[in-house]
């Protein structure tokens, strides 16, 4: 062959071997993409029950959350309030205060492994959406509901999240329609809380009989009620940890069926562990279904049957490997349910005002690295407004961790001690003072464990002149005393003759370590706040490097593509040229 033939065949082998084939680079989540060592298989595979099915955001994009603001660009928002098909995954470490809910569009998955997110003030909306996962967040101190779900929304699941303090529904499945709603709701930590799941939201409305929900792994610690409360739908709890509820633990009305298999009960003050046809006078008397199985009941607890032979079979829908209702099973659910998410005691206070919501509201916002005040300002306390002052304990994660004492120091000679009977009838160390002058004061709290640990909490407090709004209700200019129905040791500071040049010279020093007191405490919230920041740095320079590396390798993998497929192009073309021209030859 000469030259001349050979050279057709050697440009065009040339010019298509230098351009590779472009390929985006975009991230997908498939099963075996990983982000921080957590893959999207190993989660998939904790599916379980009625939502088994659920893929969330598998195989759309990844979307990396990398701001804690509301709103805008790479915030949780606009990645949920978007209806492409996404698994969310976070840069940053710290809370998200949401003005509003926000509501939340199909084929998502929220995925905080690895990191530290709390969703704080407003919660989550799912309002006929469907394919949806929440997983590993904190949802804490908002109003309403933390996450609402209505309409014709299924195959939702909500895994090992913590849940504090709403003012309404911890998870409510209400108001729905559709052929079937189905739920599943497992290793979730539910805490601070009084009502805590219904299913059902008006008595009448027949539309929520197809809710099909599993709770499994669940630990629900010193709530209200509702653990939950059925009405029409279905509920299989199995492998779930009650401990100390208000009023009662699982109900059921209006046709509800409850499946209770290997749950452990464990009461303190209230027996009534599970209570068919619970409701109000108001509420029609319709019938509703229990059977019990293999349940663990401790300290009394009761837990009553009824017409068991008209609940649902499991193995109609799905099988699952139950475990056996013991000891071991309890201790396991204590330290492992939840997000993860460090949770430190706190003081808090109850207070009545426009600025300042919920209504139980940290005394030093800024003190904690996962919490800020909406408006920067302290809550409003007064000079004789008796004010219930809170401290808000992490479920217990062992049974060492459970309360045996506290005591509240006021900073102005005014201590109150709480026995384990007071804690357990509170629900909390929950104690009403008030201050007889204005001024700036150091409050402290000591708390001791069953397993002999200490753990001190102090907060600075402002007591503003009195004419102020109550921050506890019927508490307007009271005198600072202990409510009689509220049994505690009070002990007063002596309040005898002093010297005038002494008392004057005390008080100085006083207002000078409590100068130094705030100081010190500016001073741990900016470091406090310089670690949180150096770690988000941390993880998004991390984030990076295996983006690159990431980038790098798909890189080098498109251009050895590029490079074999416009050999095997050129040659094809070339040997096609080649006989053309001996066909003109």
């Amino acid at each position: 062959m000469s030259y001349r033939k050979l050279c057709p065949l050697l440009v065009s082998f040339l010019l298509l071997s230098i351009i590779p084939m472009v390929v985006e680079c975009s991230e997908i989540a498939d099963e075996n993409w990983s982000y921080r060592g957590y893959s999207v298989r190993d989660l998939l595979a904790e599916r379980e029950g009625f939502a088994k099915s659920v893929t969330g955001g598998l195989n759309g994009k990844v979307y990396h959350v990398t701001t804690l603001a509301d709103g805008g660009p790479g915030s949780l928002r606009a990645a949920l309030e978007n209806s492409e098909k996404l698994w969310i995954v976070f840069d940053v470490n710290g809370t998200i205060w949401l003005d509003s809910p926000i509501y939340i569009f199909s084929d998502k998955t929220i995925d905080g492994r690895g990191a530290q997110i709390v969703i704080r003030y407003n919660g989550f909306r799912i309002m006929s959406q469907r394919n949806i996962i929440i997983a590993y967040i904190r949802l804490e101190f908002g109003g309403g509901d933390a996450i609402g779900i209505e309409g014709e929304s299924t195959n939702i699941w909500i895994h090992h999240c913590d849940i504090v303090g709403f003012g309404d529904g911890a998870i409510d499945i209400t108001k729905t329609a559709g052929p079937s709603v189905d739920v599943t709701i497992s290793w979730c930590r539910i805490w601070c809380h009084k009502k805590v799941m219904l299913i059902g939201s008006d008595a009448l409305d027949e539309t929520v009989k197809n809710v099909r929900v599993t709770l499994h792994h669940n630990y629900f610690f010193m709530t209200g009620e509702r653990n939950p409360r059925v009405r029409y739908g279905k509920v299989d709890a199995f492998n779930n940890y009650l401990y100390g509820w208000a009023d009662y633990g699982m109900g059921t009305s209006m046709y509800g069926e409850l499946l209770a298999e290997a749950n452990i009960f464990e009461a303190l003050d209230d027996a009534d562990a599970v209570v068919p046809g619970v409701g109000t006078g108001a509420e029609p008397s319709y019938p509703s279904y229990v059977r019990l199985k293999d349940n663990l009941l401790l300290n009394g607890a009761i837990a009553r049957e009824r017409e068991p032979e008209r609940v649902f079979k499991r193995e109609d829908y799905y099988t699952v490997n139950v475990e056996p209702a013991t000891e071991e099973l309890k201790i396991k659910i204590m330290s492992l349910a939840g997000s993860g998410v460090p949770f430190p005691p706190r003081i808090m206070v109850n207070v009545k005002s426009p600025d300042f919501y919920p209504s139980k509201h940290y005394i030093n916002p800024k003190s904690d690295p996962f919490v800020f005040s909406k408006t920067g300002l302290d809550p409003p306390i007064y000079v004789g407004n008796l004010t219930r002052f809170y401290a808000i304990i992490e479920a217990y994660k062992s049974p060492l961790d459970k309360l045996i004492f506290c005591e509240w120091d006021f900073g102005d000679g005014t201590k109150i001690t709480l026995n384990e009977s007071q804690i357990v009838l509170f629900r909390d160390p929950s104690v009403k003072h008030a201050y007889s002058q204005a001024g700036r004061y150091i409050i402290t709290l000591a708390i001791k464990t069953a397993g002999g640990q200490t753990i001190v909490v102090t907060e600075p407090v402002n007591i503003m002149p009195a004419g102020g709004t109550s921050s506890e209700p019927g508490g307007d200019q009271q005198p600072p005393q202990q409510p009689p129905q509220e049994p505690s040791n009070q002990t007063n500071g002596e309040t005898g003759s002093m010297d005038p040049a002494l008392q004057e010279y005390v008080s100085q020093l006083q207002n000078v370590i409590s100068n130094l007191r705030n100081q010190i405490a500016s001073l741990q919230s900016q470091i406090t706040e310089l670690e949180v920041h150096r770690n988000n740095l941390q993880n998004q320079l991390a984030n990076l490097l295996d983006q690159d590396a990431g980038l790098r390798v798909q890189a080098s993998n498109n251009l050895y593509m590029g490079i074999g497929a416009g050999a095997v192009i050129g040659l094809i073309i070339g040997i096609a040229a080649t006989a053309l021209l001996k066909r003109k030859q």
